[in-house]
């Protein structure tokens, strides 16, 4: 891959920063309305409509998370857990070793 220039890493900052403010005040907005709604006394919380707050926090963050790591990895600068690849690489090893014997 070639160097992205500073022109291109700072366009796909931006478009970083925004996806995830967007993301975060949704998150936000769903987890204080939740709450308000938890606070209300003489009516039961509607148990279908927690779930699909949560549903929609939990796109929200995907979506996010998604469209940032592509971002990033389009120039070349997504994260990478080390730790992750070394478990799996032994995870992959010993399955390895365990065909061979069996």
């Amino acid at each position: 891959m070639n160097t992205p220039s500073i022109d291109a890493l700072r366009s796909t900052l931006e478009l970083v920063d925004s996806v995830s403010q967007d993301a975060f005040r949704r998150i936000r907005s769903l987890c204080a309305v939740t709450l308000l709604a938890m606070e209300q006394q003489g009516k039961a919380l509607d148990m279908e409509h927690l779930a699909q707050v949560l549903k929609q926090i939990e796109q929200a963050s995907d979506e996010a998370h998604n469209y940032i790591n592509s971002e990033a990895e389009g120039v070349g600068c997504n994260y990478k857990d080390e730790r992750w690849y070394r478990r799996i690489d032994a995870r992959n090893a010993w399955r390895s070793a365990a065909k061979a014997e069996g």
